[in-house]
């Protein structure tokens, strides 16, 4: 692995993605604590801040699968990882993991040069079909 490769962050919480080997995304304990009945005000209009913020301007990927082979109709599963040029979607990750830790979320921020064979991309953000060393 060269130190000159890009290095891709990706912050996941405990769990299993079914059918998968890798643990959720940070938005999923995001949305998750949205829905909780027990969230304070002020830790709320944060929350939705953040994920409006994301919702503005962070594009969804058009697919998170490729096929394996075209012979076959198995499908692999790609995760998202942002890119090095990321610095203010970052940012606001650390902001979003932050007030997840104040509520008993804990978030892990994995790092690799190696994210995967891509599936999607655009200016922030891949989606890669992990490679065996992939941390998920």
């Amino acid at each position: 692995m060269s130190e000159t490769q890009p290095v891709y962050v990706r912050m996941v919480v405990p769990g299993n993605i079914d059918g998968f080997d890798a643990r959720p995304g940070i938005f999923c304990a995001a949305y998750e604590l949205k829905y909780r009945n027990d969230v304070d005000k002020i830790s709320l209009e944060i929350l939705l801040d953040l994920l409006g913020w994301f919702e503005e301007y962070l594009d969804a990927p058009d697919k998170f699968s490729r096929k394996k082979n075209d012979s076959h109709s198995d499908f692999t599963r790609g995760l998202s990882w942002f890119k090095p040029s990321a610095t203010v979607y970052v940012q606001k990750m650390w902001q979003l993991k932050t007030l997840l830790g104040e509520w008993d979320y804990p978030v892990e921020v994995l790092k690799t040069r190696r994210p995967g064979r891509i599936i999607y991309e655009d200016n922030v953000q891949v989606v890669a079909d992990p490679f065996s060393d992939t941390p998920r």
